[in-house]
């Protein structure tokens, strides 16, 4: 229960803060990355929480989380899989500045 309710307050502090800042989408990319690395010992610098999700899936209280994740992001309209994209988008480096794709 205490890993649900991390995880609440988590997702409204990046929510919150991304409305108050009018942040773009790299903004709350690194809000994302800054509050995942900030909060857990197993995340990456350049990872996003739903990336990070998705590989420790295996992992019983993450692949709750990423149950919940998909299922947030599918009520609000950006479809299925969050997570699993999520981390394919981070294996491309889809949210990286085109400079490093060269």
């Amino acid at each position: 229960m205490i890993e649900f309710i991390t995880g609440f307050v988590a997702a409204l502090l990046i929510g919150s803060a991304a409305l108050f800042f009018g942040l773009s989408y790299q903004g709350w990319i690194a809000l994302d990355q800054y509050l995942s690395c900030r909060l857990n010992k197993y995340a990456w610098a350049d990872e996003t929480y739903s990336a990070r999700m998705w590989r420790r899936r295996d992992v019983p209280q993450c692949a709750r989380r990423v149950r919940q994740l998909d299922w947030l992001f599918e009520r609000l309209g950006y479809g299925t899989d969050h997570c699993q994209l999520a981390y394919l988008r981070e294996l491309n480096g889809k949210q990286n500045s085109p400079e490093y794709k060269k």
